[in-house]
């Protein structure tokens, strides 16, 4: 391994240890709530129901989103490596925390399967749609709940971590 793969070793590493430590910041600090609000933001500016129009402006939007965020990786990975190792490292690990909630998910997960253990059906349904699922929950059964979030937790960990780390070590933070 050469020094630039060990510092991308130690960089994971710390980010892994930084979301189990610390988890997400609040929205307001969080760049993928950014990311959201700006693309829900440009969602409220559709003006046209034709699905060849919003097809269209949704690419626009995703692309824009894209090179933005992409470029601002960029500049935060190009800005790190002026400062010395460590702060460079710490700052690298930092960004690249943000791409992944192990320990929010962990939680999400843990906070169901107490409901669920002590009985609480109505609100483990209420959990699993505020934390893990897009689609109603009201009608789940116990064993839906539960296999609700068994997908969420595969789904989330192959998208949310798997990924964010496949990427960084093929291309970096952008």
């Amino acid at each position: 391994m050469t020094s630039g793969e060990d510092s991308a070793v130690v960089t994971w590493l710390l980010a892994v240890a930084m979301d189990i430590g610390f988890g997400d910041p609040p929205n307001r600090w969080h760049p993928v709530a950014w990311m959201g609000r700006m693309l829900a933001g440009w969602e409220r500016r559709v003006t046209t129901q034709k699905a060849v129009g919003r097809f269209l402006h949704g690419t626009l939007a995703c692309g824009t989103g894209l090179l933005i965020w992409s470029f601002a990786a960029w500049l935060w990975e190009v800005g790190a490596r002026y400062l010395p190792v460590l702060p460079c490292i710490l700052l690298q690990a930092l960004a690249l925390k943000m791409t992944f909630s192990v320990r929010g998910l962990f939680r999400a997960a843990q906070e169901i399967r107490q409901l669920l253990t002590v009985g609480d059906l109505a609100a483990a349904r209420y959990r699993v749609g505020y934390h893990l699922v897009s689609r109603p929950t009201q009608n789940l059964d116990g064993p839906h709940v539960v296999s609700a979030v068994i997908e969420s937790v595969a789904e989330n960990a192959c998208d949310g971590w798997l990924a964010p780390a496949f990427y960084y070590a093929v291309g970096g933070l952008p």
